[in-house]
């Protein structure tokens, strides 16, 4: 007999099922690759496209296949819809899964020679804590290990010759070439790539792929952001390179200088990272279509550069800092914790959120190094013992004045606010207004402020004062420094991130997830390339976040069955999501069971994933006939790695434009027109 709670389970994960399936002409003949008879009318050719598609195609096609055309002048390729509409996560299906055998076995052997390593070092007789070790700094060794004692490295090679034999096995059913994208898609695929008029974007906020012409875009990234004289300044290639030179010197002698500050761990992820080739940052901007007009966000890509490398030891530093930051928010949980941790509030009590206007930009390096020179000063007992203060300074001061980057065949300064794309700006930013709410903000208007927390630039609070007082509260707020915050003003319901926050019966706070108007729901279909367990993990993060998100259970189910609704648009199947609900609403609705406190030690196997290639189970086979019980792991985790998506194919960072279409022909250009 079903109990209650299995009862209401049913009826949070129950759904209207549709039958619609029809096919538009256009859906048939652009997608599926159906050649048409020019002969026979439109709606003779809908049934003959039809019984060309193979069933699987036929059910678990996707239904919303969009994306945000931005064109004003061009028209972008036939069918650019129907490809951009898979959505830029979409993994493109290589025709015969790849050779990575050399490539996992390496990485195999490795993590099995540094176990054996690690089981005759005795860490704590050499080192202590995190002097030793630090993961967010991790730097792998190039030095070569040697090899792990007993016979476990013969019986690596003889589990490498199994996962041969397999694969020779497995190339004999996989002759016949296979392809999740119609001829239509790769066409346009092809077509995008090439045609030099276009260029595939993201949006802000993970709004969808967007598409715009070419000449629109670089003109977007120079009149929105890089010919502003004030925050930009163009270089040459030799002054760019001069100055990153200059910087390299100078980070190079502080390390020199404050060796002896640095714990082991920091002193091997410099001497590691520094051996690496360095590149220059890259900048793009991502479309801000929830907005109008269009606009843009401006960003950097530092990853792999000189500075970064010093910036992600600056981020390493400030997570000690930043737990002492009475207003700082992690996400939208946090803020859920937070608020109902709040006793009774009075009648009177009203909600608020305030924005930042353009916050890293107008974060200028003199008064954010002062912020955090002002906490050192102040609250020099929250410190960890021997925080290197002088060489942390010295280190920001560089990384913020030296944000030198690339856009096509240009150089740029950024000469005032937070260095974009460093590693360390979020929280830079986090910890100089924290700073100043602190010393200034609170003390001074706390005894009004029950609730006053904030998630980088946004700010959420609860005022229990008059609204003139709270006029004075946001002149004092914008009178603190260069920043200036926009409010919602005082409400009984405001949209906070993810959430809306409001109050209701006695005067309580009640949750709802918020979703904005302009997002495409573009969740990953079936026919993508993707290893196994992503739908699975798609549908539990989310129910998840459902679940703690809204107070009401109404509010809930209703969330759910519009998930659930996208997900069947996406080409999943009713059934599949329906098993898959249940089990996740079964999860996350019973008591968490107590984790284990036993240390593990698994081994991983990282392996490209193919739809026809080897399975889980074959390769758990062949490494218990071979490795389980020799190699000193507790168990064989195996980490499937995506083949390249849509985003990695029509998307990049770096221009190379040809010439007469450089960017620093549209800045010649634009100067002719503005003389």
């Amino acid at each position: 007999m079903e109990t209650a709670e299995a009862n209401r389970i049913k009826e949070i994960t129950s759904w209207h099922v549709t039958n619609s399936q029809a096919l538009t002409s256009i859906e048939c003949v652009r997608t599926y690759g159906f050649v048409s008879d020019r002969n026979k009318a439109v709606h003779d050719n809908i049934p003959n496209a039809i019984l060309s598609m193979k069933p699987a195609v036929y059910f678990c096609r996707p239904a919303n296949m969009s994306c945000h055309n931005l064109c004003s002048t061009l028209k972008p390729p036939q069918g650019f819809e129907f490809l951009l509409g898979l959505g830029l996560k979409f993994c493109i299906q290589q025709q015969k899964p790849p050779d990575c055998l050399k490539t996992a076995i390496d990485r195999l052997r490795h993590s099995i020679r540094v176990k054996a390593l690690m089981s005759v070092w005795d860490i704590t007789a050499n080192s202590s804590g995190t002097d030793s070790y630090i993961p967010s700094l991790y730097m792998k060794s190039a030095t070569p290990l040697s090899p792990a004692p007993g016979d476990v490295e013969f019986r690596t090679e003889d589990f490498a010759t199994n996962i041969q034999f397999l694969l020779q096995q497995n190339a004999h059913f996989n002759t016949r070439l296979h392809s999740n994208l119609s001829r239509m898609q790769y066409t346009c695929m092809r077509s995008l790539k090439n045609d030099r008029r276009f260029i595939v974007c993201m949006t802000d906020k993970n709004l969808g792929p967007a598409i715009i012409e070419r000449d629109r875009y670089i003109k977007y990234c120079l009149m929105d952001h890089l010919l502003k004289p004030c925050t930009y300044v163009q270089l040459s290639y030799e002054e760019a390179k001069s100055k990153l030179t200059d910087a390299r010197r100078k980070l190079n002698h502080l390390l020199d200088f404050y060796r002896s500050y640095l714990t082991s761990a920091e002193r091997t992820y410099f001497q590691r990272s520094l051996l690496n080739r360095v590149r220059i940052p890259v900048f793009y901007i991502t479309l801000k279509v929830h907005k109008g007009p269009l606009a843009s966000r401006p960003i950097v890509s530092c990853v792999g550069s000189l500075l970064n490398i010093f910036s992600t030891w600056l981020d390493y530093k400030m997570k000690a800092l930043v737990k002492h930051v009475p207003t700082f928010l992690r996400d939208s949980n946090h803020t859920i914790e937070d608020l109902k941790l709040l006793g009774p509030l009075p009648d009177y009590a009203r909600l608020f959120t305030a924005d930042a206007v353009s916050m890293y930009t107008n974060i200028q390096c003199e008064e954010g190094c002062a912020a955090f020179q002002g906490w050192f000063d102040d609250y020099a007992e929250e410190l960890p013992r021997n925080f290197p203060v002088a060489l942390f300074m010295a280190v920001l001061k560089i990384v913020m004045t030296y944000n030198i980057f690339q856009f096509d065949n240009t150089y740029w300064l950024q000469l005032s606010g937070t260095a974009m794309g460093t590693s360390c700006a979020c929280l830079y930013a986090t910890i100089f207004w924290g700073y100043i709410e602190r010393k200034r903000i609170l003390p001074k208007w706390k005894h009004l402020l029950p609730f006053f927390k904030r998630f980088i630039d946004d700010k959420l609070g609860i005022w229990v004062g008059s609204t003139l007082e709270f006029e004075q509260f946001m002149i004092d707020l914008n009178s603190q420094g260069s920043l200036q915050w926009i409010a919602s003003g005082l409400q009984s319901s405001v949209n906070f991130l993810d959430l809306t926050i409001s109050f209701c019966q006695d005067n309580k706070l009640s949750f709802m997830t918020y979703q904005k108007a302009f997002n495409l729901y573009l969740y990953i279909p079936p026919s993508s390339a993707h290893p196994p367990g992503v739908l699975k993990s798609i549908i539990y993060g989310n129910l998840r976040r459902y679940w703690q998100q809204n107070t009401s259970i109404d509010d809930y189910i209703a969330i759910a069955r519009q998930f659930a609704d996208r997900l069947e648009a996406r080409g999943h199947k009713r059934s599949t999501i329906t098993e898959l609900f249940l089990e996740a609403t079964k999860a996350f609705t019973k008591t968490a069971p107590t984790k284990s406190t036993t240390a593990e030690s698994p081994l991983y196997l990282h392996w490209e994933w193919h739809p026809r290639g080897l399975t889980r189970q074959q390769l758990r086979q062949a490494y218990n006939e071979h490795l389980q019980g020799h190699d000193g792991f507790d168990r064989l985790i195996i980490a499937y790695a995506r083949p390249q998506n849509l985003r990695g194919s029509l998307t990049r960072s770096r221009l190379n434009e040809p010439p007469g279409q450089n960017a620093s022909d549209f800045i010649t250009t634009l100067n002719n027109s503005n003389a």
